[in-house]
């Protein structure tokens, strides 16, 4: 079953350009990444306990659970809240975003809105909710102060978390590659309800026609789906003109990092779209010339003359 097209993870980019929703419909599956599968490979790790047989992938895992478990430790210290108080966990669980109605909100694939945490750690006696969720990429992501796909997290948990009846919701991320800093932050319930408010208000804007437009960013289009033909997203992946490794110190190309990642994906998900053009759609590219002065030819007759 494939995935639904907003969820809480892409919430970002529906703020940032709302006609990402629309250009991302029916994007076609290119197949996981190397970066995406290493991704799955970890989270599946931590989540089940066991043992990677490669000894790098399990120290990052390890590395993770250690971060998490030092947070909690120290945050339950702070809140007066002893390590063997009853608590209800819940792992990798999906949940969907409701109305004031309560009806789920439906995407434009007609697919609920949804959103998976990683873990929820709730303590009963004290009404506290914590929230955590793994980042296993190399890229930095926002702080969880900021961070929209928590926010939702946290509207979820007044919603669909059955019992879990949080005066107060902790919301953490954990970076083991990216960033050594652990982000977290809380949401009381009087902040909750004023997110759901917000979230909900701009749900609705951005199903209005008029405003469905891109407005591309490098943060928004970084890992969208529709990056490989997108032309708005495009135009802005082109590598800089100032991109000149040679010339640059090591410290310049760190203060470039994120363009040039930009750059990057965008060509790699470019590329990715033209094979699946040529694999699937070879019609689509009957004018397709090898270079320059070459008669016009289909991809099927440039493979037979091969």
């Amino acid at each position: 079953m494939s995935r639904a097209v907003s969820s809480a993870s892409n919430w970002f980019r529906r703020i940032l350009c709302p006609g990402s929703e629309q250009a991302e419909l029916g994007a076609p599956n290119y197949g996981d990444t190397a970066q995406s599968n290493y991704g799955t490979r970890l989270h599946d790790f931590d989540a089940s306990g066991d043992e990677s047989e490669v000894v790098s992938e399990q120290e990052v895992v390890e590395i993770n659970q250690e971060l998490r478990e030092t947070y909690l430790s120290s945050e339950l210290l702070r809140l007066g809240i002893p390590e063997s108080a009853k608590r209800k966990t819940v792992v990798e669980q999906r949940y969907v975003i409701r109305d004031e109605a309560g009806n789920p909100l439906i995407g434009i694939d007609g697919k609920p809105f949804s959103g998976q945490p990683d873990l929820l750690i709730y303590f009963p006696e004290y009404k506290i909710l914590f929230i955590f969720d793994s980042k296993f990429g190399r890229i930095s992501v926002e702080g969880a102060e900021s961070n929209k796909q928590l926010m939702v997290y946290a509207i979820m948990s007044a919603d669909e978390f059955g019992d879990f009846e949080a005066d107060r919701v902790y919301v953490a991320i954990t970076q083991p590659l990216a960033n050594p800093n652990f982000h977290a932050a809380y949401y009381e319930r009087a902040d909750i309800a004023a997110a759901k408010t917000e979230m909900l208000a701009h749900w609705r804007k951005i199903k209005l026609p008029e405003n469905q437009v891109r407005t591309p960013s490098r943060k928004a289009c970084f890992y969208c789906n529709a990056g490989g033909y997108c032309r708005e997203a495009l135009a802005i992946a082109v590598a800089p003109a100032w991109l000149t490794p040679t010339t640059m110190t090591v410290r310049e190309l760190e203060e470039k990092h994120d363009e040039i990642k930009q750059a990057e994906a965008g060509i790699v998900k470019y590329y990715a779209h033209l094979k699946y053009i040529a694999e699937f759609f070879p019609h689509l590219l009957k004018n397709l010339t090898l270079q320059k002065g070459q008669r016009m030819r289909s991809i099927p007759e440039g493979k037979l003359s091969d």
